[in-house]
């Protein structure tokens, strides 16, 4: 019997920057759960209407009716609904077995199709979607009102923390949140390897080398770490490598101060190749009063961790903390509390030795760690829809 899985998401489903949607597809194929996977997405110049990523995942775009370009409001409202509504119109002679949204927006496709069609409802959420950065005031209000009504008709629940779970628990009343966390797969360290960045970038060997991946963003807090290095002595080195809006104030920055350096984004494949060769991994995410970030445990937390780095991280972060402090796999500072001269003295404070004692914590923690392991709570949750087919 063939069983088709529809996966809905709210972007173009990039394939290379969309690590979660790839890595659950691959799992749910490799454990046997699927035989065929449609991603449908939304759509935007630049990205084929139909892109196979192999013989048994596909994803299909979906052309949004409104010609509105200017980014308003109001112009991203139309696009919105003319996505839903296309989506809607293509989906609705299809019959999949089991579908799967990974963010509120699209949440109304997943209900809708469930309604007319049938099929198990997976509301897989990546965020904490009511209390994400820029969620306030009536978009606040009515994103929980719509999550409120929608949740209802949602078989299965699926979070990225168990702070996140508790909270989806509290909220709604919900009994049942499975737990996925966000964690790359756990590929084994070299037992050494060429210092690349160091050597690309001239950095003296017994300099330490701080390492910021991801997007370059003053909500992720690169504006502090940017602020707290150009303070810094020369020998404690930040090197960002990524994309975002604050790229070309980093270009800028590392043409004046010689312990700061960019790199722009490499391909996903080649990323641990550059990560296993910094010192620490940095977050100083902003989390004053945004519950999702308090709350997130996000991949470039664990890929700094599986590759061998300990992490200095925003202390009010609690799920990235919590892991910190137990396993002692890194150093912790408040960054929400912005102290630029504290902040700097304590990274000062970051011995050499206590990097060393740090990474020899890791090699334990990072055993019990790995994609592969988080995977498996699919199968329990397929397999009891899959017995009643």
């Amino acid at each position: 019997m063939d069983i088709y899985n529809l996966h809905i998401v709210a972007g173009p489903a990039d394939i290379r920057t969309s690590s979660r949607i790839l890595k659950e597809t691959k799992s749910l194929m490799d454990l046997g759960l699927c035989t065929k996977i449609d991603i449908l997405a939304r759509w935007e110049p630049g990205y084929e209407a139909v892109e196979i990523i192999d013989e048994n995942r596909k994803i299909i775009r979906i052309k949004s009716t409104s010609t509105k370009r200017n980014k308003t409001s109001y112009n991203e409202l139309l696009k919105y609904t003319s996505f839903l509504k296309s989506a809607q119109k293509f989906i609705r002679s299809r019959k999949y077995q089991f579908i799967n949204v990974h963010s509120l927006h699209v949440l109304p496709i997943g209900v809708a199709l469930k309604l007319k069609n049938g099929g198990a409802l997976i509301y897989d959420a990546h965020e904490l979607e009511t209390e994400v950065a820029g969620s306030s005031g009536m978009k606040r209000i009515l994103a929980k009102m719509a999550e409120r009504l929608l949740i209802k008709f949602v078989d299965e629940l699926i979070v990225v923390s168990p702070l996140i779970a508790e909270w989806y628990k509290k909220e709604y009343g919900i009994q049942k949140v499975t737990v996925i966390r966000n964690i790359p797969y756990n590929e084994a360290l070299p037992a050494q390897h060429d210092n690349i960045l160091k050597k690309e970038f001239n950095i003296p060997e017994g300099d330490i080398l701080f390492l910021y991946q991801g997007v370059i963003s003053e909500v992720r807090g690169c504006h502090k770490v940017l602020s707290v290095f150009k303070k810094l002595p020369e020998n404690y080195h930040i090197l960002f490598m990524g994309f975002g809006p604050m790229e070309h104030e980093i270009k800028s920055a590392s043409e004046i101060n010689l312990n700061i350096h960019y790199k722009s984004a490499v391909p996903s494949s080649e990323v641990k190749n550059y990560t296993r060769t910094a010192d620490i991994g940095i977050h100083f995410i902003n989390v004053d009063g945004i519950l999702n970030h308090q709350y997130c445990l996000p991949n470039k937390f664990f890929e700094y961790l599986l590759n061998g780095l300990p992490v200095l991280v925003n202390s009010k972060a609690e799920e990235m903390a919590a892991i910190v402090n137990e396993h002692k796999v890194g150093f912790l500072i408040d960054t929400d509390e912005f102290n630029e001269e504290k902040i700097v003295e304590y990274i000062k404070s970051i011995s050499k030795k206590a990097i060393k004692e740090a990474k020899e914590n890791l090699h334990s923690y990072i055993n019990s760690l790995g994609w592969e392991i988080e995977a498996v709570q699919y199968k329990k949750i397929y397999e009891k829809y899959l017995k009643e087919l």
